[in-house]
Formats: structure tokens, sequence, C-alpha cells
């Protein structure tokens, strides 16, 4: 993946045909907010908005984009859009409904890290998922794929 297809706060990431933009704003000493821009309308939309810092990446076809956003030291998310309607994807959410491993890491004192990697291709993403449990002591880092087309797969 190159520089100009993913990258941190602060910054500005053009989609692959060129014609959107990503932009992170800062809004006071901590947080952020991610705008989208497109550049023939001129028309800008706020995605999301309180992220203390994130990293975003373009599908390969600019149709979505990944957004990791990090909150504190015990949760990190990551979200897929749809550059068209803004609807959002929550992979932590979603993985964990289907995983049961995942699932206990989302209880209240637990620890989840959610974390897309790359796109594999222009509908799926692949993801790192790691968390522990305090009571009783657990903890493991797992990497799903998570197709646009509906399935979660397990890869190691």
């Amino acid at each position: 993946m190159t520089a100009a297809a993913q990258s941190s706060v602060p910054a500005r990431v053009a989609s692959p045909d060129g014609r959107r933009v990503l932009v992170w704003q800062k809004q006071d000493d901590y947080d952020y907010s991610l705008h989208l821009s497109d550049l023939d309308t001129q028309e800008t939309r706020e995605v999301l908005r309180g992220s203390q810092t994130g990293t975003i990446a373009w599908s390969p076809d600019g149709a979505w984009f990944f957004v990791n956003v990090h909150k504190s030291s015990d949760w990190d998310n990551a979200y897929i859009y749809n550059t068209a309607t803004l609807h959002r994807l929550d992979l932590a959410r979603l993985i964990a409904a289907h995983d049961a491993t995942v699932r206990r890491y989302r209880a209240v004192g637990s620890h989840m890290y959610t974390v897309a990697e790359k796109w594999v291709d222009t509908r799926t993403v692949q993801v790192d998922v790691s968390g522990h449990t305090d009571s009783p002591a657990h903890g493991s880092s797992i990497k799903f794929l998570f197709s646009l087309l509906s399935s979660i797969t397990k890869i190691r």
C-alpha cells in the first residue's frame, strides 16, 4: 500500500480517481474530525468527530474507505464507510457477532483493539482484532478477512 493510499492524523488523502479527498481537521488539543470533500461539487461532509488519532485508506475503486480510530488506551475501532452515502459499518461489532473470542473482548472490563490493516481487493479488508480480559486473564490476536459481500473469515 502506498503512502498516498493510507495516512495518519493529520492528513489529506485523495481518492484513487482524485475526485474526492478525506481530510482530518484538528478540533482542539486532543480531538480531530474527518471530512469528505468532493472536488467536483465542492461539497464537504463530516464523516466523524472526536477521534484522538486515526488512519484512513481508500478501497482501490474509491467506492469505500476505512477509518481506524484510537480513543483511549483500552479501545481502538475500525469503520468502513460507503463513499456515496457515508453509511458506516462498525467492524468490531460485526466481527464480535461472528466470533466468540472477539465477543469476550467487548465485555465490560475487557480491552479490544480492532484495526483495518489493508484492502485486499475492492470489497475485502484484512482486519486484526486483538484484546485481553483482566479476569480471568486471557488475550489473543486474530486476523480476519471482512468482505462487504457479507462474509467474515478467520485467517489466523
